[in-house]
């Protein structure tokens, strides 16, 4: 089964293709191409596609098809690449091409499923590609999942709520299938059932917008008036925060020298645990302004989390060799020492915070913690002391 379409960009034909076309080029076709020429056309157009090529691989394909229209393989790769370049009209004919010349092929009927029911957005010419494709290949987690999704969209709820519990049990992971089952008991007003699946599917993805609506919506029905708001809240939060990446994605755009978009965006994706392109954005800040400590800080923040300590470290010297009068830049870089066992230079760090701001509690307790696991336990009773003198001074 190949990788599914992604958005019509030239930089992800080896990500959607990777997996296809490596096959392909150990499971050479030769055994049923009537032309030779056809043949290394469709070898050319693999490895161009491979090298992320995308307009010399369709040509290559589209050679190769147009010399022999038998060469099922060629259709479907050029429908894909099609599909990459947002071509859908075209690709759903060369997918039709590719069914014609290999009837049983079942990647195919789903790959024409999906670009009538997501790209074009014709849900009654999306099911009968996908019907076949499960017809075919009952195991087949994705074209279930699609095509209960077609099912729903059309009101065919009981048929829809049949598919997609198929595909969870081939993939109890699967966000879209646990997504559109809770809309389908929604629908039924089945409330509890759907509630169920909205939970499950925010513990794989918590960011899910549309989740948290429509789980507000089921407390609501069912009398949760207050876990109810505060599910809604979390919507419209997520729905500002969509907002805001779109605009400052377009800004990043028009404006990629901006260090400034590049924070914003940055720091928007840290607070939504985005921990990749969260460092993206940020290195591209860094990389603009090498002195904007928000952004370095914020990426040795990301690089503790993500238990990569060492490059924490680095990221963290380098802050406070810049601002080495700035306490939490001090706290911080004591903690990576401290997750790397480091205490001695944890405890040195801890100080430097502490007569940089003495007041402040969470220094004296990290201090403590050092000291206890230095083995100096007297240094860590002094200064666990100090650290419950000060709470008790704020409250």
């Amino acid at each position: 089964m190949w990788p599914r379409l992604q958005k019509p960009e030239h930089a992800k034909c080896i990500a959607i293709l990777c997996g296809a076309i490596l096959t392909a080029l150990v499971q050479p076709v030769d055994s049923y191409v009537k032309n030779e020429e056809a043949l290394q056309l469709y070898d050319e157009g693999l490895r161009n596609a491979f090298r992320g090529e995308v307009d010399e691989a369709v040509s290559s394909f589209e050679r190769a098809a147009a010399l022999d229209g038998s060469l099922a393989d060629a259709h479907a790769y050029l429908g894909m690449l099609y599909g990459i370049r947002g071509q859908w009209k075209d690709a759903i004919r060369v997918f039709q091409d590719a069914i014609e010349a290999d009837p049983t092929y079942v990647e195919v009927y789903t790959e024409l499923g999906e670009a009538y029911l997501n790209a074009l957005g014709s849900v009654d010419q999306a099911i009968s590609p996908l019907e076949k494709a499960v017809e075919l290949h009952p195991n087949d987690e994705r074209a279930r999942r699609l095509l209960g999704t077609a099912y729903l969209r059309v009101n065919r709820v009981d048929e829809a709520k049949h598919e997609l519990k198929k595909a969870l049990e081939l993939n109890r992971s699967g966000v879209d299938a646990i997504y559109n089952l809770g809309l389908a008991h929604f629908r039924e007003g089945e409330f509890k059932a759907a509630s169920s699946h909205f939970r499950q599917l925010l513990k794989y993805n918590p960011l899910h917008a549309q989740a948290h609506f429509n789980l507000g919506n089921c407390l609501a029905r069912t009398g949760q008036r207050a876990e109810s708001k505060k599910t809604l809240q979390t919507f419209e939060k997520l729905r500002v925060q969509e907002e805001q990446l779109k605009h400052l994605d377009r800004m990043a755009s028009r404006h990629p020298k901006d260090p400034a978009v590049w924070r914003q965006l940055g720091l928007l994706r840290l607070e939504r645990r985005e921990w990749d392109n969260a460092v993206t954005a940020l290195e591209e800040c860094t990389a603009l302004a090498p002195k904007e400590a928000r952004c370095q800080e914020a990426l040795g923040f990301i690089y503790a989390q993500l238990k990569d300590y060492e490059k924490a470290k680095q990221i963290y010297e380098d802050i406070v060799r810049s601002h080495p009068d700035t306490p939490e830049y001090r706290h911080s870089l004591g903690l990576v020492h401290y997750m790397l066992a480091d205490y001695p230079l944890a405890i040195e760090q801890f100080q430097a915070a502490i007569r940089l701001a003495p007041s402040n509690p969470r220094y004296h307790a990290s201090l403590a913690n050092a000291y206890k696991l230095a083995g100096d336990e007297a240094k860590a009773e002094e200064h666990y002391k100090r650290y419950q003198d000060l709470q008790s001074q704020k409250k």
